[in-house]
């Protein structure tokens, strides 16, 4: 197995993390699990760090990932229209029904006991079988999501240790 998250913190209180190479802070709610995330066009092979943006690993998603249109363009710098479309069915995200968008999505490790600072090592590329959703933008901002889908597709082990508050992600061997 090669780890991908070690130790990463979760808080029963507010935290927030701040956007790499700008001003921007967000907010974190008590006991979301951040990881860090780039998106690239499904053509793309490469990640560019400098456009990494945190995400709320949620296993109560059954989709692979969902990001406002806003943040698609502000943390990712990919428009919607340079998508393409990964299928013809309808999703409901929030007050939306959209289609879902081929996409890379990469995976950053994080540096052990933290969640605001990703190590130098090279992302795990995490290859959406089922497409992405982009949402409108909401009244009141919610973090992209990654789900089930992105983690069955990927191959990862999750372990959330409560007594400790932390998360570890592996990818197992294939």
């Amino acid at each position: 197995m090669s780890v991908i998250v070690e130790n990463l913190p979760f808080h029963p209180y507010e935290t927030r993390v701040h956007l790499p190479g700008r001003s921007e802070e967000v907010v974190v709610l008590p006991r979301q699990i951040i990881v860090w995330l780039s998106l690239t066009k499904p053509d793309v092979l490469t990640a560019t760090a400098s456009l990494r943006f945190p995400a709320v690993l949620d296993t109560g998603l059954n989709e692979s990932f969902v990001i406002s249109r806003g943040q698609l363009i502000d943390w990712a710098s990919v428009r919607e229209d340079d998508l393409p479309l990964a299928d013809d069915r309808r999703i409901r995200v929030y007050e939306d029904a959209v289609f879902p968008r081929d996409a890379n999505l990469w995976m950053y490790q994080n540096l052990p006991f933290t969640n605001a600072e990703v190590s130098d090592a090279p992302p795990l590329l995490i290859e959406i079988d089922a497409g992405i959703l982009i949402s409108g933008d909401l009244k009141k901002p919610r973090l992209p999501l990654i789900g089930m889908r992105a983690i069955e597709s990927a191959g990862l082990y999750v372990t959330v240790d409560g007594s400790r508050q932390s998360v570890s992600i592996q990818r197992l061997a294939s």
